[in-house]
């Protein structure tokens, strides 16, 4: 049986307070497959072979399913970003940045003809779970603009998600104005020239959903159970799927995380290349280089600090051995479990001693290194989990 319930709640955020809608949910999914560890998606895909199948033939049918002329984007599980070229590469970060933007053509009633243009752009934040991060919500910004009048519409919504023992609480907010400085309220239900631009509930998987066929893409999101860990039976994250029948133009390519299609812009190699690192490690700068706003309910202070560091990491050497030798510690999960506590969901301590070790070694200061490795000694347990990095620290530049 499934169980919903919507709530107006709200919560004092970053730089100001927000109202928006809570809803719960605990639907059931579909077929129970893959061993009894995942559950398939109700009215999406069946259990073949005890594994789930897309009843499209396309996407993971314990995720998300797409439709043959999809493009499609994923970040999942913690987390693992899943670019629109089917590359994989893990995105350590739990503050916010850009996953996707791009421009679409905006159809007729029937879906045929042109009628003007859409803009969507997508970001995601994270929160920790002991020595991981998952997905904890969404911001979506979306502008529509008619050929016919050139007016343009906008609407913007973000959903927070989290889930316990299979409950799944969502809380969403929105704006009718894809501006970015305007204050957020209860998610609004925008009408775009004909097409609706709202949330909608898929309670039998617990997903939030943003449909908008006209402009051709869809989103879909469903939070992160806490306590089951890495080993979700309903698998969490953030799916994207683009329509190539809408003519999608990618934009913002030296920031984005989940990359274009080949053909249309950077693949993770070259990503990697151009920064000199490996791909996960090249994925950390490109999210920081990408500034985007970190207000998002929950947010680590050290965010918007870590952000502005980031932004000063021109030199390409310096920012090279700065990023390898400091990485472990929101890329380690023994480390990373350990160095947060009390508080298990909390990334402010890891991302300040990131930000501490990152200037120290791109500044080449030898007190702000060794006061990285002061910190790490102090405790113990962290010490050995640290202790085949710090082997590598030579505090004498």
């Amino acid at each position: 049986m499934i169980k919903t319930s919507v709530f107006i709640v709200c919560l004092v955020v970053v730089r100001f307070s927000e109202c928006g809608q809570m809803h719960l949910s605990s639907g059931a999914g579909g077929d129970v497959c893959e061993g009894g560890s995942r559950i398939c998606l109700a009215g999406d895909a069946t259990c073949i072979n005890d594994r789930c199948v897309c009843n499209t033939g396309k996407g993971n049918g314990n995720f998300a399913c797409y439709m043959p002329n999809e493009f499609f984007a994923e970040i999942k599980n913690d987390p693992m970003a899943i670019s629109f070229a089917r590359e994989r590469v893990e995105v350590p970060m739990p503050c916010r940045f850009l996953v996707t933007h791009v421009i679409t053509e905006f159809k007729d009633v029937d879906g045929t003809t042109r009628a003007g243009s859409c803009t969507l752009q997508v970001f995601s934040f994270s929160f920790k779970v002991r020595g991981k991060f998952f997905i904890q919500g969404f911001d979506a910004v979306i502008e529509v603009t008619s050929d016919v009048t050139s007016e343009t519409v906008g609407a913007s919504f973000r959903v927070v998600g989290e889930s316990s023992y299979g409950n799944h609480q969502f809380v969403s907010w929105g704006k009718a104005t894809s501006d970015e400085n305007a204050p957020w309220g209860s998610p609004p239900l925008v009408d775009a020239f004909g097409q609706d631009l709202k949330l909608w509930y898929d309670d039998n998987n617990n997903r939030v959903k943003l449909n908008v066929m006209r402009c051709g893409f869809r989103l879909r999101f469903r939070p992160a159970d806490i306590h089951e860990g890495k080993d979700q039976t309903q698998v969490p994250g953030l799916s994207i799927g683009i329509m190539t029948s809408h003519a999608p133009q990618w934009l913002s390519l030296d920031t984005v995380i989940a990359l274009p299609p080949f053909g249309n812009g950077p693949t993770l190699g070259q990503v990697a290349n151009e920064l000199n690192l490996a791909p996960e490690e090249a994925m950390i700068v490109r999210s920081l280089q990408g500034a985007a706003d970190q207000d998002f309910p929950g947010a680590a202070p050290a965010c918007i600090d870590l952000i502005n560091v980031a932004a000063n990491l021109i030199d390409g050497a310096a920012r090279k051995e700065a990023i390898e030798m400091c990485s472990f510690i929101i890329m380690s999960p023994p480390f990373l479990r350990n160095w947060s506590r009390p508080d298990p969901t909390s990334s402010q301590s890891a991302l300040e001693l990131f930000q501490m070790c990152t200037e120290a070694f791109y500044n080449m200061d030898t007190n702000l290194c060794l006061q990285v490795i002061a910190a790490i000694e102090a405790d113990p347990v962290n010490y050995v989990h640290a202790l085949p990095e710090l082997m590598g620290f030579n505090c004498v530049f």
